[in-house]
């Protein structure tokens, strides 16, 4: 189990996360929804140990969560210069091989081809499967589904699922409501840096009534 105690995080005199807390269980799904500047960013960046929080606990099995047991796919990703999508892969760990073959079949990138000549799509199906190569407990998606044409959001919806068949943790941030639906267990609602609600799936249909209408 994850769980997030008290969690602060400032910026000088910008408090983005102003004790959150929240839980989740091996083997589940978390959408993380918020309108801009809710902390979303902020929270994703703690849990993985971009920035430093000033206070509140982040707990894996009842020790403090390390780095070493997430993998996280950030909304931009970062490419070297003039290499092949083949040489960008080749610097990730070898794990996940058939799931990794897989997903290369579903999404038919040309490897051979300098990254710079992708289109926006094709290098979020790159990261995608770099993303892929990592085998930990805890797995964090940042608005994976920008970028992508109806098939790869179906390949991607697929690949999610399969990981919590593996008993991950997996957690999504998406500002497309209807992208999370379909997978989710639960839907955390981040407001003025909390976790001001906890939506169970039989609760999905009210989400929009409890965010927008008065």
């Amino acid at each position: 189990m994850l769980k997030i105690n008290n969690l602060t995080v400032k910026y000088g005199n910008i408090q983005p996360l102003n004790g959150c807390s929240f839980s989740c269980e091996m083997g589940n799904i978390y959408g993380l929804i918020g309108l801009n500047g809710s902390g979303k960013t902020s929270l994703l960046n703690s849990i993985y140990g971009f920035v430093q929080k000033n206070s509140g606990e982040i707990i894996f099995n009842n020790s403090t969560l390390s780095r070493n047991e997430i993998a996280f796919l950030e909304t931009q990703n970062y490419y070297y210069s003039n290499i092949t999508g083949e040489e960008y892969l080749s610097l990730f760990p070898k794990n996940n091989q058939a799931l990794v073959q897989e997903y290369l079949g579903y999404f038919q990138l040309p490897l051979h081809q300098i990254i710079d000549g992708y289109s926006t799509g094709m290098k979020k199906k790159l990261a995608i499967i770099g993303f892929l190569h990592f085998d930990k407990p805890i797995m964090i998606l940042d608005e994976p589904f920008n970028g992508l044409d109806m098939e790869a959001n179906f390949y991607l919806e697929k690949m999610i699922v399969s990981l919590k068949a593996a008993n991950k943790i997996i957690i999504i941030t998406s500002h497309i409501l209807g992208t999370l639906f379909p997978i989710c267990d639960e839907i955390m609602w981040l407001h003025y840096g909390k976790i001001e609600k906890t939506f169970p799936k039989e609760e999905f249909p009210s989400i929009k009534s409890t965010l927008f209408e008065p």
